[in-house]
């Protein structure tokens, strides 16, 4: 399933930077996120049933579903000596009984989503329908996105000896948005080697551009971008949050006149202002990354820190002279406030491009942009591009309903042209809420509801891991 923005209406930009709501107002949008949230819990609970390979049982200890078994005993006499029940501690008590209170709807719309999203499972909803022949899986395969629209499409995956496996998805939107991702792994948790290999073709008619800058206007245009893509990985490492890895690949980019909605970016902005704006580029980068985690759980962290870090260098292959390197480093902390069902969860990202020597200047469409796994809550989808990108977020989650967890951030983010323009008093801050479970070891869904100065925004990612 896709990644998907649906922003609801926006509110005009103001001047004044700090939100400001009055209490009705501030009354009401309470009122909508708990509804919100509500209804994420059945949206949640069915992503796991819809993902989940694994056939039904009577579950292993430790799991939800397990359920110790019965024997048959004498019953207890009178007189007999019995330990006391177990009590929660009155500063356990203290502390979740505000969310008790303020949540409770929630936990009451979560147990009526579960019992309807098991009935429609097991009577009504049948999962979808796949051939497998020969060690090979077809099926179908759906997403959605707020620019892109519903889109449909085939799966195929494949599986072999020595942890070689392959997927191949394609997909095309009710807006022209064509999509195939291939990639294949011969990997193993028993093996420190691994080489994976990855293909794309991606058309987006639609994709949006604000501008350059932190301060780009609140004026919406779209442009046509066309890449073609692949590479190869080789990895050192197991366990793929302790591991490092070299890696070369290929981009083609193409850019043109977008055809699913107006403006234009070719007709609001100048190539002088915009770099790469009407021009196609090719380049061929290779370098090395590092993910490196210690932390108590690798599905749901409580207690640890996680770091990643990623440099490539990107030239030229077509008549352009481009030169840069194109870096990513990211830190999380994880600590439980008197309990590992409370969590306090820390991260910070920054990217840039930084170009080498005398190369030319770096397209728009290969900056950092604030999107997908470094998106700015409160804000729409590619909303600020520039050669530098910073984003702090900070939030506190607790299990609402149990694999299901809650969570209340607070989030600042900025590009830049360069590390010395970074300016605290200009990031951009969004607040909000969620709900986050984990859908498999590497990948988790996460529904967000952003407010910030120009609006609220809700997002869906089925992809990520934070």
């Amino acid at each position: 399933m896709g990644i998907g923005r649906f922003p609801t209406q926006p509110i005009p930009p103001r001047e004044e930077g700090p939100l400001t709501l009055s209490g009705i107002h501030l009354g009401i949008r309470i009122l909508r996120l708990a509804g919100l949230l509500s209804c994420a819990i059945a949206i949640l609970t069915f992503a796991r049933i819809a993902i989940a390979q694994e056939g039904s049982g009577t579950g292993r200890f430790g799991d939800s579903t397990w359920v110790a078994p019965s024997y048959c005993v004498e019953p207890l006499r009178d007189d007999a000596r019995v330990a006391a029940p177990d009590h929660e501690r009155t500063a356990e008590t203290v502390l979740r009984t505000p969310f008790r209170l303020v949540f409770f709807p929630v936990r009451l719309v979560a147990r009526g989503s579960e019992k309807v999203v098991g009935f429609a499972s097991q009577y009504v909803v049948q999962p979808p329908h796949r051939v497998e022949w020969l060690g090979v899986r077809i099926g179908p395969a759906f997403g959605i996105s707020g620019t892109s629209g519903p889109a449909a499409g085939v799966s195929i995956q494949g599986h072999g000896g020595l942890g070689a496996r392959s997927n191949l998805t394609a997909t095309w939107s009710t807006k022209d948005t064509r999509k195939i991702h291939f990639r294949a792994a011969v990997t193993d948790r028993h093996m420190p080697l691994g080489v994976t290999a990855n293909a794309s073709y991606d058309y987006l008619p639609n994709r949006r551009f604000y501008g350059l800058g932190n301060e780009a206007v609140y004026n919406k245009t779209i442009y046509l971008r066309r890449e073609n893509a692949g590479g190869v990985g080789v990895h050192f490492g197991a366990d793929p949050y302790r591991r490092v890895y070299g890696l070369v690949g290929i981009s083609d980019v193409n850019v043109g006149p977008g055809y699913t909605g107006v403006p234009r970016a070719q007709d609001v902005f100048s190539p002088d202002d915009v770099p790469g704006l009407t021009s196609d580029t090719k380049v061929i980068g290779y370098g090395a990354g590092a993910d490196l985690a210690s932390t108590d759980s690798r599905t749901d962290p409580t207690f640890g820190v996680h770091l990643r870090g990623r440099v490539l260098r990107n030239q030229s292959i077509d008549e352009h002279n481009l030169d840069y390197y194109d870096w990513a480093g990211e830190a999380r902390a994880y600590m439980p406030v008197l309990s590992k069902r409370r969590v306090i969860a820390l991260r910070y990202v920054y990217k840039g491009v930084d170009p080498v020597g005398d190369s030319e200047e770096i397209p728009f469409y290969r900056m950092p942009t604030s999107a997908n796994e470094v998106r700015f809550a409160g804000f729409k989808g590619n909303r600020f591009v520039d050669r530098q990108l910073m984003l702090a977020h900070a939030e506190y989650r607790w299990i609402a309903w149990r694999r299901i967890w809650a969570d209340l951030f607070l989030q600042y983010g900025e590009v830049a042209p360069y590390a010395e323009a970074f300016v605290a008093s200009q990031a951009h801050r969004s607040i909000g809420g969620g709900l986050r479970t984990r859908l498999s070891p590497s990948t988790s869904a996460r529904l967000e509801i952003g407010h910030s100065h120009e609006g609220t925004a809700v997002y869906l990612d089925l992809k990520g891991d934070f």
